[in-house]
């Protein structure tokens, strides 16, 4: 395919107009980009005349190609110079010395094109982590100034992390990520088009009051017949795409409700209407709670924000499936968002308010371990350690914090079970194989459970053990759903793009459920399946929510 043009690297260190990819084995033309999204444009948008930065009178300007090149060249700085060497020259413009060193580590190899969402659909360099770790040094060197351009790429990252795991190198590309997103946060500079859509959420979702106002107004929308309404064909076609698509993404709250009591007697996991007669004898002979007398650990339970709005009904199932797996969950009030969202977002110190605040209820709750449900909030937990890293009080305290964080799929794991559990061997057709008819399951994987708190064989684990329901993996589970926080609301034209292409897995998998273990990727598979025509034909469950149904619980 014909090279794109666009700002790559010059000879001098900085951008060439004229060269789309990084010299070296590893072209970032070898993916051909996806005919259904048409790529960004390499010019940053008008830059907005209200900005606080322009209020205050500072430098807010647009980054141009040859601007980049000509500093580059300027600077002295040769291709075979260690990448972070300018960026130390140059002072690092407010970077962390932990985000320094991660350009002492990058190579420029390109092993991470492959793994990121936003390069396979658009094909670009600048819509890569190397293209992006190279914008971060020309900030960091002071060759850049803070602009629409520098925000544009820099949030148009999901920060699913997989390049990461594909890094040879064990860059962290993550930190490089948030620390330019925090500069541009500081700056006032908002991703272009957001509208403060970003800020509007992230208050929402710290605040306790707006959250308690939220789950109201769903359920009120459904309890008046209003979701049912919208869902009409004449009345849909009326509705503007983003609202049809927000509608789709909203979980049954009538189940949610039904989830928050335990059925009266074991029912084969048939409560919701997927259980087989063949799931009962199983169901019935795990009735009993492992260890009831003695629990083998005292745990607290993290509600989340989002995840406690809108599925209340998972996360009270969760705490049930704690205890009847062996553990004794004791009462941690005090929880509240786990500051995720403002973190990647760049909002650090308002991230830093809502860890300290969780780390205090941990503490006070005397528990072992504290588990979620939620691989997005899991893994921010585990690494609250990073925001504390220049705070000599806090960093103790976090880091024992952190060491206690379990996923769900992870403390199930550890527990004892319910009698027979731990001798049930995983096996791609569960341990009902042979015995009737079972659901035919596949999972998604959340990509800061797997690529963050590298938990992804304990899903598969769990779900290969469960009465009644035969696992097929996902092609492509390791993959972005598209989701990423509040990114399908703010860039939903690439979200959809990536999300059309996690369907087309789904569609050659066929199966009856969809396994999640994130309320973001829930959400965004629950628009995946009424997009794709699959409604009322492929469910989207929580893993916790299967493990419930298929167990009786």
């Amino acid at each position: 395919m014909p090279r794109r043009t666009g700002p790559g690297p010059a000879a001098g260190g900085g951008f060439s107009p004229r060269r789309a990819c990084w010299p070296g084995p590893t072209s970032c033309c070898r993916n051909p980009p996806s005919p259904r999204l048409r790529p960004p444009p390499l010019r940053a948008p008008r830059p907005r005349g209200a900005s606080p930065a322009r209020r205050e009178g500072r430098q807010v300007e647009t980054f141009s190609p040859a601007h980049g090149a000509d500093a580059g060249a300027a600077s002295g700085v040769t291709s075979g110079a260690a990448p972070g060497a300018a960026a130390r020259a140059g002072g690092g413009a407010g970077y962390s010395a932990a985000a320094l060193r991660q350009l002492d580590h990058c190579n420029k190899c390109g092993f991470c094109l492959p793994a990121c969402p936003t390069f396979i659909e658009t094909g670009l360099e600048m819509a890569s982590p190397r293209g992006r770790l190279a914008i971060a040094e020309e900030v960091m060197a002071g060759r850049m100034p803070l602009s629409d351009y520098v925000a544009q790429h820099m949030y148009l990252c999901l920060g699913c992390r997989a390049c990461e795991v594909a890094c040879p190198s064990g860059v962290e590309y993550d930190r490089v990520l948030m620390d330019t997103r925090h500069l541009l946060n500081r700056a006032g500079i908002e991703a272009p088009g957001s509208r403060g859509l970003p800020r509007f959420l992230l208050n929402t979702v710290a605040d306790p009051d707006r959250l308690r106002l939220l789950k109201a107004a769903v359920r009120a929308a459904e309890a008046l017949g209003l979701r049912s309404l919208a869902r009409r064909p004449a009345i849909r076609r009326l509705l503007p795409a983003r609202l049809r698509d927000l509608e789709s993404m909203l979980p049954d709250q009538a189940e949610q409700v039904r989830a928050l009591k335990a059925p009266q007697t074991p029912n084969g996991g048939s409560a919701a209407g997927t259980g087989s007669a063949a799931t009962a004898p199983a169901a019935e002979a795990a009735a009993g709670t492992a260890a009831a007398s003695t629990p083998a650990v005292t745990v607290a339970f993290f509600p989340g924000c989002v995840q406690e709005a809108l599925f209340q009904g998972t996360n009270a199932r969760t705490v049930r499936v704690l205890e009847h797996f062996g553990a004794r969950v004791v009462p941690a009030p005090g929880f509240g968002c786990c500051g995720a969202l403002h973190g990647h977002s760049g909002d650090l110190h308002r991230a830093r308010e809502l860890a300290r605040r969780n780390i205090e209820a941990f503490e006070r709750s005397g528990a072992r371990y504290l588990v979620n449900n939620a691989g997005g909030c899991g893994a921010f937990l585990k690494e609250y350690p990073r925001l504390f890293e220049d705070d000599p009080d806090w960093l103790p305290r976090a880091e024992a914090f952190a060491a206690r964080v379990r996923d769900a799929s992870e403390m199930l794991l550890e527990l004892p079970g319910p009698p027979g559990w731990q001798g049930v061997r995983p096996t791609s057709g569960g341990p009902a194989a042979g015995s009737g008819p079972r659901l035919v399951v596949t999972y998604q994987d959340s990509c800061h459970l797997r690529n963050v708190q590298r938990v992804w064989r304990q899903p598969r684990d769990i779900l290969s053990r469960l009465p009644g329901v035969r696992y097929v993996e996902l092609p492509g589970a390791d993959q972005c759903c598209g989701s990423a926080g509040i990114y399908n609301v703010t860039h939903p034209d690439m979200s959809l793009a990536i999300l059309d292409r996690k369907m087309d897995g789904v569609k050659a998998v066929n199966p009856d459920v969809i396994v999640v273990a994130n309320p973001g990727c829930q959400m965004q598979m629950l628009l995946g399946v009424d997009r794709h025509g699959l409604g009322g034909k492929v469910r989207v469950m929580h893993l916790i929510d299967l493990v419930a149904e298929q167990l009786g619980l």
